[in-house]
């Protein structure tokens, strides 16, 4: 005889993001695959210095704009790429960021780190983001052409490392050493990558179009 007895629905357990910290020089590839990768997500949110993302999402550049946008939640647009008039506004986008992904699961970009972050620990929004946001199920990919001058809290949190032509020797070596790489192993051509991940994989590849 079947039991009467009812049982609670299923729960779908919460899915942790992933951080992906993607580093090459001025027109390697970088933010190429970047786009590739993200091109599907149903909700997305980039700091997009360069407006490099426009075409995937809604263009925004006003910080009011922004937070309306982000209030309208569901009703509201899912895609953003925030085109921010002024660097300074990177800690303040980095918060919201923040809170825009405790709302639903969805993927965060920031492009060009070096520009509004340095060598050292992350500044505070940004630090938050990194290592809160994960639990949450934010993916977030962290892009930059200079990883020595960029946080190291982005580098140290990242689930993958990928890596495309660097220019400056400083640069090759340290992410050499950062993924646990030989120098020779690193690419000195555009568009070909090689990465690294927490559980010790190596995959390479190299970008077609």
């Amino acid at each position: 005889m079947f039991s009467r007895r009812r049982t609670a629905p299923a729960v779908a357990a919460q899915v942790d993001g992933r951080s992906h910290f993607i580093a090459g020089s001025s027109r390697s590839g970088k933010t190429a695959l970047v786009r590739e990768l993200v091109a599907g997500a149903p909700r997305l949110l980039v700091w997009d210095i360069e407006a490099q993302y426009v075409d995937l999402a809604i263009r925004i550049e006003d910080q009011a704009e922004l937070v309306e946008a982000i209030r309208a939640g569901p009703a509201g647009p899912q895609r953003i790429a925030f085109v921010p008039r002024r660097l300074a506004w990177f800690g303040w986008w980095a918060r919201l960021a923040f809170i825009w992904g405790r709302m639903a699961p969805g993927v965060v970009v920031a492009e060009e780190i070096a520009d509004v972050t340095s060598a050292g620990k992350a500044p505070e929004g940004w630090g938050i983001l990194l290592r809160r946001a994960l639990k949450h199920g934010i993916d977030i990919y962290t892009i930059t052409q200079r990883p020595q001058e960029s946080d190291k809290t982005s580098l140290g949190n990242a689930s993958t490392v990928t890596t495309f032509r660097l220019t400056s020797r400083r640069d090759r070596a340290y992410m050499a050493d950062r993924m646990g790489l030989d120098l020779a192993e690193l690419p000195t051509e555009p568009l070909v990558w090689i990465r690294t991940d927490d559980d010790g994989g190596v995959a390479r590849g190299r970008l077609k179009f």
